[in-house]
């Protein structure tokens, strides 16, 4: 079995993160630590970087009656693109979707069947 490396650690963090912000939507860092078993700490050090780099961005901020301000993050859908490609022995299937998942377009061509199939 290979040793995890601190990188390694950090970058299974990072996409605890992110996995969590997709299964929950918008969150804040509190509920980003509850639903992932992190530290307070490493998420707000992980959401700092992600909103310095541009893949969250904050929707809202809660004032509430007591403590600081939650904000509320979300994954900016505009900070990248995903294809997925299905290819099978009779058709090349893909999607283009926006970072927070949400189908951009389709496309789907049917392959030619090998000669003497």
């Amino acid at each position: 079995m290979a040793r995890h490396t601190a990188r390694d650690l950090r970058s299974e963090n990072r996409f605890e993160v992110l996995h969590a912000l997709l299964e929950l939507g918008t969150s804040t860092r509190q509920e980003l630590a509850r639903h992932t078993g992190l530290s307070p700490a490493t998420v707000a050090t992980l959401v700092t970087e992600f909103l310095s780099g541009g893949v969250l961005h904050i929707t809202a901020v809660e004032r509430n009656t007591g403590g600081r301000p939650q904000e509320r993050l979300t994954i900016d859908p505009d900070r990248g693109r995903i294809v997925g490609v299905d290819v099978a022995e009779t058709y090349v299937d893909a999607t283009v979707y926006d970072l927070a998942l949400g189908a951009l377009g389709h496309g789907e061509a049917a392959l030619d069947a090998p000669p003497g199939s």
